[in-house]
Formats: structure tokens, sequence, C-alpha cells
């Protein structure tokens, strides 16, 4: 599975975290927005879901609270609802 992802974020198996992700719209405008909604997803190097939930919204920041087991290279999935649009980045998480 071929995947474009916003960063790499090194881990270590068996940790609980909360990754935090702020959204900037990419046009550069400065225009006010709120984020009605959102969901992660964590995918292995398959593409199959392997744990998902909802992100807690503060503002412009989106909150997902993962718990990684096992090490491999997961790819974490932020949806989430803007307007009438929906907006996804993607993570790497490289897990040690």
């Amino acid at each position: 599975m071929s995947m474009s992802y916003a960063d790499t974020i090194e881990l270590d198996a068996g940790e609980e975290i909360h990754i935090l992700s702020t959204v900037k719209p990419t046009c550069g405008s400065e225009e006010p927005f709120v984020i009605r909604e959102a969901a992660w997803q964590l995918l292995d190097r398959k593409g199959v879901v392997v744990q998902e939930g909802e992100c807690e919204i503060r503002d412009h920041e989106l909150d997902a609270f993962v718990k990684l087991d096992e090490a491999g290279t997961f790819y974490l999935r932020l949806s989430y609802k803007v307007a009438d649009e929906t907006w996804v980045d993607k993570f790497r998480l490289e897990v040690g």
C-alpha cells in the first residue's frame, strides 16, 4: 500500500500517547473555520484498520489517544469535517 504522510513519529511498543495535530488551511488564508467532528484510524502496513476512535477537538487542534502494543510501521489517519468538506491528514508511526 502506498501512502503519503505528513510526518513520521517514532515510538516505543507499549506506549499510550496523545498525538496532537494542529489544522491549518493549505490555501494560506486566515479565514475562520470550525472543525465539526473528527475521528482517527490506525492502519497497519497492509492498510488494515487495527484501532480507531474519535478525536478530541480543541479549537483547531485534534487529539488522538492511541496505544501501540507491537513493533512495526503504522499509519495514523485523521479525518475531520470542516464546513461541507472532509479533510484527511496522515502520519507514519515507527514503533520499536
